[in-house]
């Protein structure tokens, strides 16, 4: 699995969002279900989306072109990004290769 990142948005997120996808780096059929995260240097104040389906790697895969607002990555008070540094996580729930779940 490769998480692909669009720091500036993708699709109606371009200018606006952090945009996030889990794809599958090769051709097989891969069924992933999993969680994608934003950390926050504040516990708890992490922002997290649940992916669920056959990752593509000739399209973008699952995900989400308005994961997060720029503009929420921007505001220091926010705690998101720190010495710019920004942390995004990925939590395989379940992965099978033949069925979903």
């Amino acid at each position: 699995m490769v998480l692909k990142v669009y720091p500036n948005g993708d699709g109606v997120g371009v200018g606006n969002s952090l945009s996030l996808y889990l794809l599958s780096e090769s051709n097989e059929k891969d069924y992933v279900r999993a969680k994608l995260r934003v950390l926050n240097q504040v516990p708890s104040n992490n922002v997290e989306k649940q992916v669920e389906g056959w990752p593509n790697a000739a399209e973008n895969g699952w995900g989400f072109e308005k994961f997060i607002p720029l503009a929420d990555l921007k505001d220091a008070s926010k705690g998101f990004v720190v010495e710019d540094l920004l942390e995004v996580e990925v939590e395989i729930i379940a992965f099978s290769k033949t069925d979903s779940f």
